[in-house]
């Protein structure tokens, strides 16, 4: 069920990637059946969309992308007592939505406890501003004018909002965390270590190309381990000519512990500076796959926040 993406954003996703996520998740073969030995003596067992080790349940889910308008007959209204996706969705927002959007794809993180993570474009976009127009250039009031004609019978007056569709997400948690300040970071040289792969996957939360005038694209992957998870959920955001900006959130736990070490880094540059960085190739770099790894590591950082999550007592 899951749509291929076009080169364009695909070019995105590979700066999703970035420097860390090839090196600490490795392509690995898993072994067939339902249970799989670990090699630090716990079991991992096959369940549907994902694997249970370690006291965890680590899923994920794709699904296609979501419609853009109503797909019931008659169409859903206020007493419609199972209303489709689209409508389920959209009335949590005022401003239009992305042009792609895996409403129903996630990542989900369970532990025995109860406690959770999930990642998912819902929660992702209510981080978004839906009242001030963050990026002026041009093009926006037409593009904005543009994609509330597609998601409305009608054209209504467009408010201004955060059109590029920058959110500072980190997952979703239950109260169950104790989240906490920690100047400990993730281990990435750890992570480089090659180990069996029981669960890679590569998710998709939303995208848009703003009008083929940049691109937006939020992904998560994960990669489950013996000696534990780590995940990468990366909003990477292109506005040619303008800005790249890129919001990674990096979850790292060992199993057999009872904390996650959660790393957010946000990174920013305008064309300009980029193109003081970078020299007159800023253009290939921006759009060819195999160079977008210079343009992460010349980013300058705005911003950074180093937690901790502490799992409380386990359910009886």
């Amino acid at each position: 069920h899951y749509k291929p993406r076009p080169v364009s954003f695909q070019q995105a996703n590979m700066a999703a990637a970035g420097e860390a996520v090839q090196a600490v998740m490795p392509r690995a073969s898993r072994r067939s059946g339902s249970e799989v030995a670990a090699t630090d003596g716990d079991s991992v067992v096959e369940v549907p969309g994902g694997v249970e080790v370690g006291g965890w349940r680590i899923t994920t889910h794709k699904d296609h992308i979501m419609e853009s308008r109503c797909s019931q007959q008659p169409p859903c209204d206020n007493a419609t007592t199972d209303p489709c996706l689209f409508c389920r969705v959209s009335k949590q927002f005022v401003m239009p939505l992305p042009e792609e959007l895996y409403a129903a794809s996630h990542v989900t993180l369970r532990h025995c406890s109860g406690a959770e993570i999930k990642f998912i474009a819902a929660a992702a976009l209510r981080g978004v501003d839906e009242h001030h127009d963050l990026v002026k250039v041009d093009y926006a009031e037409a593009w904005q004018a543009a994609r509330r004609r597609t998601q409305a019978e009608e054209l209504t007056e467009v408010e201004p909002f955060d059109w590029t569709y920058t959110t500072d997400y980190k997952g979703t948690l239950t109260p169950s965390f104790q989240v906490l300040p920690t100047s400990e970071r993730i281990d990435i040289e750890s992570l480089k270590v090659r180990e069996k792969i029981h669960l890679y996957d590569h998710v998709f939360l939303y995208a848009d190309d703003f009008g083929d005038n940049g691109v937006v694209n939020m992904s998560v992957r994960v990669r489950v381990m013996p000696s534990g998870f780590f995940v990468l959920q990366r909003l990477y955001v292109r506005v040619d000519r303008v800005l790249v900006r890129v919001h990674d959130t990096r979850l790292h736990h060992k199993f057999g512990e009872t904390r996650l070490l959660r790393e957010y880094v946000e990174r920013e540059a305008t064309f300009d500076e980029l193109q003081r960085i970078l020299g007159p190739g800023i253009t290939s770099i921006l759009y060819r796959e195999e160079e977008l790894e210079s343009l992460l590591r010349s980013l300058p950082m705005t911003r950074e926040t180093l937690e901790q999550l502490v799992l409380g007592t386990p359910a009886k």
